[in-house]
């Protein structure tokens, strides 16, 4: 039995020609190392992942909100509102359109 650990942050947000975009990205160890200790001592917290968002998330313009799994962490970051989580979705799915 092998046990699979994902690291991601699914983020919704505005692109640079103010068009809505929505994005998974897929965290390396050297992304969760840098996310670590940015805003807070030592464990990763939503400060943390939204300062590296900020130096990292090129693709955006602004970002409205964000989900974060980092299962080497054993952090898991709720999306602050479920219609977010719900835009996400619409933008990323062709099975929820």
């Amino acid at each position: 039995m092998y046990t699979v650990k994902e690291n991601y942050v699914n983020v919704v947000g505005k692109g640079w020609y103010s068009q809505p975009i929505a994005l998974s990205i897929k965290l390396r160890q050297y992304d969760i190392d840098n996310m670590r200790g940015r805003v807070s001592d030592n464990a990763i917290t939503r400060e943390d992942i939204e300062s590296w968002l900020d130096c990292n998330a090129g693709d955006f313009q602004s970002i409205k909100d964000f989900y974060a799994l980092v299962d080497n962490e054993g952090v898991e970051i709720p999306w602050n509102s479920e219609d977010n989580e719900i835009e996400f979705f619409d933008m990323t799915d062709p099975i929820y359109e």
